[in-house]
């Protein structure tokens, strides 16, 4: 007996989404077909090889609600996986795609970039703040508690403003391309 479940590493729907999407329609050929979805991975299932397409949707609607839902089912699309606001669903080759107008898709993503920019600026006017403290207070804080704090915010900071900034310039060059 093989293998149940395969895993495919999530290289970040904004960095990647149409060939992430190609790769699972290949994986589904082959027999592994999309059961969930993490930040980290695509969980595969060992089952009977399919050509079907995968698209994505971003929309803050909850799992419970059926008309969304349904309007996809309608359209030939099957709801595989939902992660937060990401939908993830599959279809036969051929039907409609999701977003059939350039328009739609480029403003996809819009309201996910929105809140990496929040996230991005949060986490700079935090950085600065502790870059402010500690050239004001610096001598305060030698050998102190407080700047044992300030160095661990300013250093989440950083760890927050480089990926927020990575998604937020990936998200705009796919709106744009989207339009374009």
């Amino acid at each position: 007996m093989g293998k149940e479940y395969k895993y495919m590493i999530n290289k970040g729907l904004a960095f990647s989404e149409e060939k992430m999407m190609k790769k699972l329609s290949d994986r589904a050929k082959e027999g592994w077909i999309l059961e969930k979805v993490t930040l980290m991975w695509f969980k595969l299932k060992k089952g009977e090889p399919q050509n079907l397409i995968y698209a994505v949707d971003c929309n803050k609607v909850k799992k419970s609600d059926e008309e969304y839902f349904e309007f996809f089912e309608k359209s030939g699309w099957t709801h595989v996986f939902t992660l937060d606001y990401l939908h993830f669903f599959s279809a036969k080759e051929g039907t409609v795609p999701i977003y059939t107008d350039k328009d739609q898709e480029g403003e996809k993503y819009e309201s996910t970039r929105k809140w990496y920019i929040v996230a991005l600026v949060s986490s700079v006017l935090a950085f600065i703040a502790c870059i402010i403290i500690s050239a004001r207070y610096g001598s305060a804080m030698d050998n102190t508690m407080w700047f044992s704090v300030i160095a661990i915010v300013a250093f989440l900071s950083v760890m927050i403003a480089v990926p927020s900034l990575m998604v937020t310039v990936a998200l705009y060059f796919s709106a744009r391309k989207g339009k374009n």
